[in-house]
């Protein structure tokens, strides 16, 4: 009976720290292996900025995509009330500049064009060295290609990190080891981590 009032109380201890960390307030930190461990993205911003510069990102995005060689994430500077595209290649610019101008065809799958319309708001264009094609890379690493990684089942999640122009892995708990591995696979600038210990169950 002790041991069974043992387990459950460790269970309970369990959720209990799982839940509250997600109260403490979050520290960003550099790990040992040189890997940025980075708090969840604050969705306020977003909430609060208008339809022309959310809309303006969406079409950033995809022109992005479109050129994943040239360019890296667009993001929003939601105080200037821009957006703020990454200049890979200087093809980008000229891309970036035609559709500034007046509206820009994409070529989609299947010989379809997606037009996109002129922003809506300023655009700002800023250097960058790490291309859209080099994070989704990475971002579709996540599953049987990081298996043979220690600790690899703890990354549970995969997503741009558009802010600092990288790749975010979530993982449900530190492990140096893995840290270590992932660092030396893809450097420490491409790809941030998240710890989130209360890891959803997608069954």
């Amino acid at each position: 009976m002790r041991a069974i009032i043992l387990a459950v109380c460790v269970v309970l201890i369990a959720t209990s720290c799982g839940g509250l960390s997600r109260l403490l307030p979050c520290s960003e930190r550099r790990h040992a292996s040189g890997i940025a461990i980075v708090c969840r993205e604050d969705i306020t911003p977003w909430a609060n900025a208008t339809e022309d510069l959310k809309g303006t990102h969406s079409f950033a995005m995809e022109l992005a995509l479109a050129y994943p060689d040239s360019f890296g994430y667009p993001v929003p500077d939601f105080e200037q009330r821009q957006v703020v595209l990454r200049i890979v290649r200087p093809d980008a610019e000229t891309v970036a500049r035609r559709w500034l101008a007046s509206g820009i065809d994409l070529q989609e799958a299947f010989g379809k064009v997606r037009s996109l319309p002129r922003p809506m708001v300023p655009l700002r264009f800023e250097t960058a060295t790490r291309s859209v094609k080099q994070l989704e890379g990475i971002k579709d690493d996540i599953g049987p290609n990081l298996r043979d990684l220690p600790d690899a089942d703890a990354i549970f999640q995969s997503g741009p990190d558009i802010r600092r122009n990288a790749t975010r892995f979530t993982i449900d708990r530190e492990s140096d080891a893995l840290l270590r591995a992932l660092a030396q696979r893809y450097g420490t600038e491409a790809l941030v981590v998240e710890i989130d210990p209360a890891r959803p169950d997608f069954r």
